[in-house]
Protein backbone atom coordinates (compact mmCIF):
# COMPACT_ATOMS: atom_id res chain seq x y z
CA UNK A 1 0.00 0.00 0.00
CA UNK A 2 1.05 3.97 -0.60
CA UNK A 3 1.15 6.13 1.76
CA UNK A 4 2.08 9.99 2.07
CA UNK A 5 2.86 11.82 5.29
CA UNK A 6 3.26 15.35 2.87
CA UNK A 7 1.43 15.39 -0.33
CA UNK A 8 0.17 18.11 -2.46
CA UNK A 9 -1.92 18.37 -5.56
CA UNK A 10 -2.40 20.67 -7.91
CA UNK A 11 -5.36 21.94 -10.28
CA UNK A 12 -5.56 24.31 -13.33
CA UNK A 13 -8.98 26.61 -12.36
CA UNK A 14 -10.15 28.57 -15.30
CA UNK A 15 -13.57 31.07 -13.75
CA UNK A 16 -15.13 32.75 -11.30
CA UNK A 17 -16.56 28.99 -10.04
CA UNK A 18 -15.45 25.53 -9.77
CA UNK A 19 -16.33 22.34 -8.12
CA UNK A 20 -13.11 21.05 -5.89
CA UNK A 21 -13.05 17.76 -3.74
CA UNK A 22 -9.68 16.57 -3.05
CA UNK A 23 -8.45 12.52 -2.44
CA UNK A 24 -7.05 13.64 1.16
CA UNK A 25 -8.71 15.56 4.09
CA UNK A 26 -7.74 19.80 3.46
CA UNK A 27 -7.52 22.69 5.55
CA UNK A 28 -8.83 25.51 4.33
CA UNK A 29 -8.38 27.94 7.16
CA UNK A 30 -7.57 31.78 6.43
CA UNK A 31 -5.00 33.77 7.75
CA UNK A 32 -5.06 37.74 7.16
CA UNK A 33 -7.28 37.34 4.11
CA UNK A 34 -5.00 34.30 2.59
CA UNK A 35 -5.00 29.91 3.35
CA UNK A 36 -1.86 29.05 4.22
CA UNK A 37 -2.50 25.47 2.59
CA UNK A 38 -3.68 26.83 -0.53
CA UNK A 39 -1.06 28.59 -3.17
CA UNK A 40 -1.00 29.89 -6.39
CA UNK A 41 2.10 28.00 -8.37
CA UNK A 42 3.81 29.30 -11.73
CA UNK A 43 7.19 28.39 -13.19
CA UNK A 44 10.13 30.56 -13.91
CA UNK A 45 12.66 30.76 -16.87
CA UNK A 46 14.46 27.69 -14.87
CA UNK A 47 11.49 25.55 -14.68
CA UNK A 48 11.17 26.34 -10.91
CA UNK A 49 8.59 26.44 -8.78
CA UNK A 50 7.30 29.42 -7.90
CA UNK A 51 4.32 29.56 -4.81
CA UNK A 52 2.57 32.70 -3.82
CA UNK A 53 -0.61 33.33 -1.51
CA UNK A 54 -4.31 33.02 -2.52
CA UNK A 55 -6.50 35.35 -1.41
CA UNK A 56 -9.18 33.14 0.47
CA UNK A 57 -12.18 32.28 -1.87
CA UNK A 58 -15.90 31.80 -0.64
CA UNK A 59 -16.59 27.97 -0.49
CA UNK A 60 -19.86 26.22 -0.05
CA UNK A 61 -21.19 23.09 0.36
CA UNK A 62 -24.09 21.26 -1.01
CA UNK A 63 -26.74 20.26 0.98
CA UNK A 64 -28.36 16.74 -0.63
CA UNK A 65 -31.01 16.72 2.38
CA UNK A 66 -32.89 20.46 2.12
CA UNK A 67 -32.77 19.45 -1.59
CA UNK A 68 -34.70 15.66 -0.74
CA UNK A 69 -37.40 17.72 1.21
CA UNK A 70 -40.74 16.70 -0.07
CA UNK A 71 -41.59 20.56 -0.57
CA UNK A 72 -38.43 21.16 -2.95
CA UNK A 73 -39.11 22.69 -5.83
CA UNK A 74 -36.38 23.16 -9.11
CA UNK A 75 -34.04 25.94 -8.10
CA UNK A 76 -33.11 27.99 -12.06
CA UNK A 77 -30.98 30.20 -10.10
CA UNK A 78 -29.26 30.73 -6.71
CA UNK A 79 -30.35 27.49 -5.49
CA UNK A 80 -30.37 27.37 -1.48
CA UNK A 81 -28.97 24.00 -1.76
CA UNK A 82 -25.49 25.92 -1.88
CA UNK A 83 -24.67 26.30 1.83
CA UNK A 84 -21.35 27.98 3.14
CA UNK A 85 -18.85 25.96 4.45
CA UNK A 86 -19.54 25.47 8.62
CA UNK A 87 -15.86 24.56 9.11
CA UNK A 88 -12.05 25.18 7.94
CA UNK A 89 -11.91 21.52 7.16
CA UNK A 90 -12.83 19.37 4.24
CA UNK A 91 -12.55 15.66 4.23
CA UNK A 92 -11.32 13.46 1.66
CA UNK A 93 -13.78 12.83 -1.29
CA UNK A 94 -16.11 15.52 0.20
CA UNK A 95 -16.72 17.96 -2.75
CA UNK A 96 -17.49 21.80 -2.56
CA UNK A 97 -17.92 24.98 -4.86
CA UNK A 98 -15.14 27.60 -4.45
CA UNK A 99 -16.35 31.48 -6.02
CA UNK A 100 -13.47 33.60 -6.38
CA UNK A 101 -15.25 36.19 -7.54
CA UNK A 102 -16.56 37.83 -11.17
CA UNK A 103 -12.66 39.29 -11.47
CA UNK A 104 -10.98 36.32 -11.26
CA UNK A 105 -8.21 34.83 -14.22
CA UNK A 106 -6.60 31.15 -14.66
CA UNK A 107 -4.46 30.30 -11.76
CA UNK A 108 -2.99 26.85 -10.83
CA UNK A 109 -3.70 26.26 -7.32
CA UNK A 110 -1.57 23.87 -5.03
CA UNK A 111 -3.65 22.18 -2.21
CA UNK A 112 -1.45 21.00 0.05
CA UNK A 113 -1.48 18.43 3.45
CA UNK A 114 0.44 17.16 6.06
CA UNK A 115 0.41 14.48 8.71
CA UNK A 116 0.70 16.07 12.52
CA UNK A 117 3.14 13.30 13.44
CA UNK A 118 5.17 10.66 12.04
CA UNK A 119 2.25 8.34 12.30
CA UNK A 120 -0.07 10.42 10.73
CA UNK A 121 -1.17 9.86 6.73
CA UNK A 122 -2.99 11.96 4.87
CA UNK A 123 -3.40 10.20 1.59
CA UNK A 124 -3.19 6.44 1.34
CA UNK A 125 -3.69 3.73 -1.49
CA UNK A 126 -4.74 -0.17 -1.34
CA UNK A 127 -3.30 -2.54 -3.80
CA UNK A 128 -6.98 -3.20 -4.67
CA UNK A 129 -9.51 -0.54 -4.87
CA UNK A 130 -10.74 2.65 -2.95
CA UNK A 131 -14.43 4.16 -2.15
CA UNK A 132 -16.35 6.82 -1.73
CA UNK A 133 -19.40 6.86 0.30
CA UNK A 134 -22.59 8.10 -1.17
CA UNK A 135 -25.33 9.11 0.78
CA UNK A 136 -29.18 8.22 0.34
CA UNK A 137 -31.00 11.59 0.80
CA UNK A 138 -34.77 10.48 1.04
CA UNK A 139 -37.35 12.79 3.31
CA UNK A 140 -40.16 10.10 4.47
CA UNK A 141 -40.72 11.63 7.98
CA UNK A 142 -44.46 12.53 7.96
CA UNK A 143 -45.78 15.51 8.11
CA UNK A 144 -49.03 16.81 9.74
CA UNK A 145 -50.41 13.09 9.88
CA UNK A 146 -49.69 12.13 5.56
CA UNK A 147 -47.27 10.87 4.20
CA UNK A 148 -44.34 12.78 2.72
CA UNK A 149 -43.00 11.51 -0.42
CA UNK A 150 -39.38 13.01 -2.13
CA UNK A 151 -39.49 12.87 -5.88
CA UNK A 152 -37.22 10.49 -7.74
CA UNK A 153 -35.69 14.08 -9.49
CA UNK A 154 -34.62 14.95 -5.75
CA UNK A 155 -33.27 12.30 -3.53
CA UNK A 156 -29.96 11.06 -3.08
CA UNK A 157 -28.05 14.01 -4.46
CA UNK A 158 -24.31 13.55 -3.37
CA UNK A 159 -20.86 15.81 -4.23
CA UNK A 160 -17.47 14.03 -3.92
CA UNK A 161 -14.44 13.43 -5.64
CA UNK A 162 -12.26 10.59 -7.01
CA UNK A 163 -9.90 9.07 -4.02
CA UNK A 164 -6.72 8.68 -5.96
CA UNK A 165 -4.25 11.03 -7.06
CA UNK A 166 -4.06 9.73 -11.08
CA UNK A 167 -4.86 12.44 -13.31
CA UNK A 168 -7.21 11.71 -16.40
CA UNK A 169 -8.71 8.23 -14.00
CA UNK A 170 -10.65 6.46 -16.88
CA UNK A 171 -13.86 5.78 -15.30
CA UNK A 172 -15.45 3.92 -18.19
CA UNK A 173 -11.94 1.58 -18.65
CA UNK A 174 -13.28 -2.35 -18.28
CA UNK A 175 -10.74 -4.49 -16.19
CA UNK A 176 -9.98 -7.77 -16.69
CA UNK A 177 -12.78 -9.02 -14.70
CA UNK A 178 -15.35 -6.87 -17.08
CA UNK A 179 -16.41 -4.63 -14.28
CA UNK A 180 -15.56 -0.68 -14.92
CA UNK A 181 -12.77 1.44 -13.58
CA UNK A 182 -15.76 2.95 -11.70
CA UNK A 183 -18.06 -0.35 -11.06
CA UNK A 184 -21.26 0.69 -10.86
CA UNK A 185 -23.04 2.98 -13.44
CA UNK A 186 -23.56 6.29 -12.60
CA UNK A 187 -24.35 9.80 -14.28
CA UNK A 188 -21.88 12.48 -13.30
CA UNK A 189 -22.03 16.27 -14.00
CA UNK A 190 -19.04 18.26 -13.72
CA UNK A 191 -18.51 21.69 -14.27
CA UNK A 192 -16.84 23.97 -17.31
CA UNK A 193 -14.44 26.91 -16.18
CA UNK A 194 -17.72 28.99 -17.73
CA UNK A 195 -19.72 27.87 -14.58
CA UNK A 196 -21.90 25.33 -16.90
CA UNK A 197 -22.75 21.91 -16.06
CA UNK A 198 -21.38 18.91 -18.26
CA UNK A 199 -23.38 15.65 -18.07
CA UNK A 200 -21.67 12.18 -18.48
CA UNK A 201 -22.69 8.62 -18.68
CA UNK A 202 -19.58 6.58 -16.30
CA UNK A 203 -19.81 4.05 -18.60
CA UNK A 204 -19.99 5.66 -22.10
CA UNK A 205 -16.71 4.98 -23.95
CA UNK A 206 -14.74 8.44 -25.08
CA UNK A 207 -11.45 10.03 -24.44
CA UNK A 208 -12.73 12.60 -22.53
CA UNK A 209 -14.59 10.73 -19.75
CA UNK A 210 -12.04 11.19 -17.25
CA UNK A 211 -11.91 12.39 -13.51
CA UNK A 212 -8.60 14.08 -12.21
CA UNK A 213 -7.69 14.97 -8.56
CA UNK A 214 -8.97 18.10 -7.46
CA UNK A 215 -12.03 17.91 -9.38
CA UNK A 216 -15.62 17.20 -7.62
CA UNK A 217 -18.79 15.73 -9.02
CA UNK A 218 -21.98 15.66 -8.64
CA UNK A 219 -24.01 12.38 -8.68
CA UNK A 220 -27.60 10.66 -7.46
CA UNK A 221 -27.84 7.56 -5.74
CA UNK A 222 -30.77 5.05 -6.37
CA UNK A 223 -30.02 2.53 -3.41
CA UNK A 224 -32.55 1.58 -1.22
CA UNK A 225 -30.31 1.49 1.76
CA UNK A 226 -28.64 4.26 3.54
CA UNK A 227 -25.38 4.27 2.51
CA UNK A 228 -23.58 3.53 -1.44
CA UNK A 229 -20.25 2.80 -1.75
CA UNK A 230 -19.27 3.69 -5.14
CA UNK A 231 -15.84 1.69 -6.26
CA UNK A 232 -13.14 3.25 -8.07
CA UNK A 233 -9.92 0.24 -9.27
CA UNK A 234 -6.69 0.63 -8.55
CA UNK A 235 -5.25 0.87 -12.13
CA UNK A 236 -1.67 1.20 -11.19
CA UNK A 237 -2.12 -2.30 -10.34
CA UNK A 238 -3.90 -3.62 -12.84
CA UNK A 239 -2.42 -3.00 -16.29
CA UNK A 240 -4.41 -5.52 -18.13
CA UNK A 241 -7.13 -3.70 -17.85
CA UNK A 242 -8.41 -2.61 -21.32
CA UNK A 243 -10.77 0.41 -23.02
CA UNK A 244 -13.95 -0.14 -23.23
CA UNK A 245 -15.57 -1.12 -26.36
CA UNK A 246 -19.25 -1.67 -25.22
CA UNK A 247 -21.32 0.64 -27.51
CA UNK A 248 -23.26 3.30 -27.01
CA UNK A 249 -26.19 4.60 -28.71
CA UNK A 250 -25.46 7.76 -31.15
CA UNK A 251 -26.44 10.94 -29.21
CA UNK A 252 -27.69 14.07 -30.56
CA UNK A 253 -26.18 17.03 -28.65
CA UNK A 254 -28.78 20.04 -29.32
CA UNK A 255 -26.63 23.22 -28.35
CA UNK A 256 -27.80 26.54 -27.36
CA UNK A 257 -25.45 29.90 -28.11
CA UNK A 258 -26.00 33.33 -28.98
CA UNK A 259 -25.61 34.53 -32.49
CA UNK A 260 -25.03 38.12 -31.53
CA UNK A 261 -21.61 37.62 -29.50
CA UNK A 262 -18.27 37.23 -31.37
CA UNK A 263 -16.19 34.62 -29.66
CA UNK A 264 -14.39 37.60 -28.02
CA UNK A 265 -17.68 38.80 -26.66
CA UNK A 266 -19.06 34.94 -25.65
CA UNK A 267 -15.38 34.96 -23.90
CA UNK A 268 -15.57 37.96 -21.71
CA UNK A 269 -19.32 37.35 -21.08
CA UNK A 270 -18.92 33.74 -20.56
CA UNK A 271 -15.28 32.82 -19.01
CA UNK A 272 -14.56 30.68 -22.62
CA UNK A 273 -15.60 31.12 -25.81
CA UNK A 274 -18.26 30.45 -27.71
CA UNK A 275 -20.52 29.70 -24.92
CA UNK A 276 -23.61 27.39 -24.91
CA UNK A 277 -26.01 25.70 -23.40
CA UNK A 278 -26.57 21.69 -24.55
CA UNK A 279 -28.88 18.67 -24.20
CA UNK A 280 -28.14 15.10 -25.08
CA UNK A 281 -30.92 12.87 -26.34
CA UNK A 282 -30.40 9.27 -27.38
CA UNK A 283 -32.95 7.77 -29.17
CA UNK A 284 -34.85 4.73 -29.07
CA UNK A 285 -36.74 3.66 -31.65
CA UNK A 286 -39.66 0.96 -31.94
CA UNK A 287 -37.11 -2.04 -32.75
CA UNK A 288 -35.46 -1.21 -29.52
CA UNK A 289 -35.65 -3.64 -26.57
CA UNK A 290 -35.57 -0.73 -24.36
CA UNK A 291 -38.59 1.14 -23.22
CA UNK A 292 -38.64 4.92 -24.39
CA UNK A 293 -39.88 7.24 -21.49
CA UNK A 294 -39.44 10.78 -20.85
CA UNK A 295 -39.84 9.99 -16.80
CA UNK A 296 -37.18 11.05 -15.76
CA UNK A 297 -34.83 7.88 -14.07
CA UNK A 298 -31.57 7.65 -11.56
CA UNK A 299 -28.69 7.14 -13.85
CA UNK A 300 -30.53 6.50 -16.99
CA UNK A 301 -31.24 10.56 -17.38
CA UNK A 302 -29.64 13.67 -16.37
CA UNK A 303 -31.06 16.21 -14.29
CA UNK A 304 -30.55 19.58 -15.31
CA UNK A 305 -28.35 21.77 -13.59
CA UNK A 306 -28.14 25.44 -14.58
CA UNK A 307 -24.91 26.97 -14.98
CA UNK A 308 -23.45 29.92 -12.71
CA UNK A 309 -23.29 32.54 -15.10
CA UNK A 310 -26.99 34.04 -15.85
CA UNK A 311 -24.84 35.13 -19.05
CA UNK A 312 -24.46 32.25 -20.99
CA UNK A 313 -27.62 30.87 -22.91
CA UNK A 314 -29.02 27.61 -21.55
CA UNK A 315 -31.57 24.62 -22.74
CA UNK A 316 -33.05 22.11 -21.08
CA UNK A 317 -35.45 18.82 -22.28
CA UNK A 318 -39.34 19.14 -20.47
CA UNK A 319 -39.66 15.74 -18.50
CA UNK A 320 -42.87 14.00 -18.22
CA UNK A 321 -43.47 15.10 -14.43
CA UNK A 322 -42.20 18.83 -15.14
CA UNK A 323 -38.59 17.76 -14.58
CA UNK A 324 -35.83 19.77 -16.16
CA UNK A 325 -33.12 16.86 -17.93
CA UNK A 326 -29.55 17.68 -19.19
CA UNK A 327 -29.72 13.97 -20.60
CA UNK A 328 -32.64 11.89 -21.71
CA UNK A 329 -31.10 8.33 -22.21
CA UNK A 330 -33.98 6.83 -23.61
CA UNK A 331 -35.89 9.47 -25.68
CA UNK A 332 -38.99 8.70 -27.75
CA UNK A 333 -38.63 8.89 -31.48
CA UNK A 334 -41.84 10.51 -33.90
CA UNK A 335 -42.74 12.24 -30.63
CA UNK A 336 -42.95 15.75 -29.76
CA UNK A 337 -40.20 16.78 -26.54
CA UNK A 338 -40.94 19.93 -25.27
CA UNK A 339 -37.55 22.13 -24.39
CA UNK A 340 -36.79 25.31 -22.15
CA UNK A 341 -34.73 28.14 -22.74
CA UNK A 342 -33.14 30.58 -20.68
CA UNK A 343 -31.03 33.65 -21.68
CA UNK A 344 -29.95 36.40 -19.49
CA UNK A 345 -29.97 38.77 -22.32
CA UNK A 346 -32.56 39.62 -25.18
CA UNK A 347 -30.88 38.77 -28.52
CA UNK A 348 -30.56 36.57 -31.29
CA UNK A 349 -29.85 32.79 -30.26
CA UNK A 350 -28.98 29.95 -32.54
CA UNK A 351 -30.12 26.19 -32.23
CA UNK A 352 -27.71 23.84 -33.77
CA UNK A 353 -26.34 20.18 -33.92
CA UNK A 354 -23.55 20.43 -31.54
CA UNK A 355 -20.89 17.81 -33.20
CA UNK A 356 -17.97 19.38 -30.88
CA UNK A 357 -17.50 16.10 -28.52
CA UNK A 358 -17.57 13.85 -31.61
CA UNK A 359 -20.96 13.01 -31.47
CA UNK A 360 -22.05 12.01 -35.01
CA UNK A 361 -25.71 11.04 -34.57
CA UNK A 362 -27.79 8.81 -37.07
CA UNK A 363 -29.36 9.65 -40.15
CA UNK A 364 -32.75 10.90 -39.62
CA UNK A 365 -34.76 14.35 -38.99
CA UNK A 366 -34.58 16.65 -36.16
CA UNK A 367 -37.19 18.90 -36.04
CA UNK A 368 -37.19 21.79 -33.90
CA UNK A 369 -41.04 23.86 -33.68
CA UNK A 370 -41.01 27.58 -32.63
CA UNK A 371 -44.77 28.24 -31.71
CA UNK A 372 -43.90 31.49 -31.68
CA UNK A 373 -42.87 32.18 -35.34
CA UNK A 374 -44.45 29.09 -36.90
CA UNK A 375 -40.88 27.72 -38.24
CA UNK A 376 -40.26 24.18 -38.48
CA UNK A 377 -36.50 23.50 -38.87
CA UNK A 378 -34.82 20.35 -39.61
CA UNK A 379 -31.49 20.67 -37.53
CA UNK A 380 -29.86 17.95 -40.04
CA UNK A 381 -29.74 20.31 -42.23
CA UNK A 382 -29.44 23.59 -40.74
CA UNK A 383 -29.03 25.32 -37.88
CA UNK A 384 -31.92 27.77 -36.20
CA UNK A 385 -31.70 31.65 -35.11
CA UNK A 386 -34.35 33.39 -33.56
CA UNK A 387 -34.42 36.10 -31.04
CA UNK A 388 -35.58 35.02 -27.60
CA UNK A 389 -36.61 37.52 -25.28
CA UNK A 390 -35.24 37.60 -21.53
CA UNK A 391 -37.00 37.59 -18.17
CA UNK A 392 -38.04 40.54 -16.21
CA UNK A 393 -34.69 40.06 -13.89
CA UNK A 394 -32.07 39.29 -16.47
CA UNK A 395 -29.56 38.76 -13.61
CA UNK A 396 -31.85 35.88 -12.07
CA UNK A 397 -33.12 34.69 -15.27
CA UNK A 398 -35.63 31.82 -15.73
CA UNK A 399 -36.31 28.77 -17.61
CA UNK A 400 -38.80 29.34 -20.25
CA UNK A 401 -41.12 26.34 -21.30
CA UNK A 402 -43.59 26.11 -24.23
CA UNK A 403 -42.17 27.94 -27.20
CA UNK A 404 -39.46 25.09 -28.71
CA UNK A 405 -40.18 21.65 -28.81
CA UNK A 406 -38.28 19.15 -30.93
CA UNK A 407 -39.41 15.66 -32.98
CA UNK A 408 -36.42 13.09 -33.71
CA UNK A 409 -37.91 11.18 -36.80
CA UNK A 410 -41.20 11.39 -38.64
CA UNK A 411 -42.41 13.55 -41.32
CA UNK A 412 -41.92 17.39 -41.25
CA UNK A 413 -44.15 17.82 -38.40
CA UNK A 414 -47.03 21.10 -38.93
CA UNK A 415 -46.55 23.81 -36.55
CA UNK A 416 -50.11 23.25 -35.34
CA UNK A 417 -50.60 19.98 -34.50
CA UNK A 418 -53.33 17.06 -36.34
CA UNK A 419 -56.42 17.77 -37.69
CA UNK A 420 -55.47 21.26 -37.26
CA UNK A 421 -57.80 22.33 -40.02
CA UNK A 422 -60.58 20.45 -39.06
CA UNK A 423 -61.68 21.49 -35.60
CA UNK A 424 -64.10 24.26 -35.50
CA UNK A 425 -63.29 25.10 -31.76
CA UNK A 426 -60.68 27.73 -30.99
CA UNK A 427 -58.08 28.06 -28.46
CA UNK A 428 -57.23 31.54 -27.46
CA UNK A 429 -54.21 31.98 -24.46
CA UNK A 430 -53.45 34.51 -22.25
CA UNK A 431 -50.27 33.06 -20.59
CA UNK A 432 -51.32 30.07 -19.07
CA UNK A 433 -54.71 30.50 -19.20
CA UNK A 434 -56.23 28.87 -21.77
CA UNK A 435 -60.00 29.43 -23.35
CA UNK A 436 -61.56 26.57 -26.08
CA UNK A 437 -64.23 28.10 -27.45
CA UNK A 438 -66.92 26.94 -30.33
CA UNK A 439 -67.41 24.01 -29.42
CA UNK A 440 -70.53 21.99 -30.50
CA UNK A 441 -71.09 20.00 -27.18
CA UNK A 442 -70.53 20.39 -23.64
CA UNK A 443 -68.48 17.12 -23.79
CA UNK A 444 -64.98 17.13 -21.79
CA UNK A 445 -61.68 18.77 -23.21
CA UNK A 446 -58.75 16.87 -22.53
CA UNK A 447 -55.08 17.87 -22.14
CA UNK A 448 -52.32 15.75 -22.92
CA UNK A 449 -48.69 16.12 -22.38
CA UNK A 450 -46.89 15.61 -26.20
CA UNK A 451 -45.91 11.79 -24.14
CA UNK A 452 -50.02 10.87 -24.13
CA UNK A 453 -50.13 11.21 -20.27
CA UNK A 454 -53.67 12.99 -19.53
CA UNK A 455 -52.75 16.05 -17.41
CA UNK A 456 -56.22 17.62 -17.08
CA UNK A 457 -60.16 16.68 -18.11
CA UNK A 458 -61.66 20.04 -18.33
CA UNK A 459 -65.80 20.10 -18.78
CA UNK A 460 -67.21 22.74 -21.02
CA UNK A 461 -70.61 24.50 -20.51
CA UNK A 462 -72.20 26.35 -23.93
CA UNK A 463 -69.47 25.60 -26.31
CA UNK A 464 -66.72 26.78 -23.92
CA UNK A 465 -63.99 25.71 -21.60
CA UNK A 466 -61.48 27.63 -19.34
CA UNK A 467 -58.75 26.06 -17.51
CA UNK A 468 -55.04 27.16 -16.07
CA UNK A 469 -52.59 25.05 -16.80
CA UNK A 470 -48.68 24.78 -15.97
CA UNK A 471 -46.12 25.80 -18.76
CA UNK A 472 -45.18 23.48 -21.60
CA UNK A 473 -46.55 21.54 -24.67
CA UNK A 474 -49.98 20.35 -24.68
CA UNK A 475 -52.00 17.84 -27.00
CA UNK A 476 -55.67 19.48 -27.01
CA UNK A 477 -58.49 17.00 -27.62
CA UNK A 478 -61.96 17.52 -28.18
CA UNK A 479 -65.01 16.53 -30.18
CA UNK A 480 -62.71 13.74 -31.86
CA UNK A 481 -60.03 16.62 -33.12
CA UNK A 482 -56.75 17.33 -31.74
CA UNK A 483 -54.57 20.97 -31.45
CA UNK A 484 -51.27 21.18 -29.79
CA UNK A 485 -50.66 24.71 -27.65
CA UNK A 486 -47.54 25.79 -26.10
CA UNK A 487 -47.53 27.53 -22.70
CA UNK A 488 -44.91 30.12 -22.14
CA UNK A 489 -44.22 31.74 -18.62
CA UNK A 490 -41.42 34.31 -18.25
Amino acid sequence: ALQLRYVSAERTVGGQYALVSLPFDMNYRKVDDTMPFVTAVAYDGYNNVVESAVSSVSCYYYDGKARSNYKYSFAESDSPCWQPLKTDTRTANEGMLIDRGSTATEQTLRFTAYGATAADYPYRESAAEDYVTLTQYDDRASTEGGSDFTSVYNMGWNLKGMPYLISAYPISQQMDDGSYAMNVPHVIYTMKPNGSYVTKQSWESSTDNTLSPGEAFFTQTATINDKEQLHFAQLFYTSSASTNTVSTRSALNISLSSADATGEDAYRSGGVSHAAGVVSLQPVDNTSDEYASLVYSINRDGAKFMSMNPAIPDIAVCGAGGEMMSLVGAAPVEKEISLATRVGTTGRYTFSLDRSAGVSPATTEVWLKDYQTGIVTNLMEEAYTAEITAGETPASPVLTTGRFSLTIGDMRPDIGGREENSARWTISINRCHVTVSGLSTDSDVLFYTTDGILRHRVPSFLGTCETELSPGVYVVRAEGSNKVIGLMTR
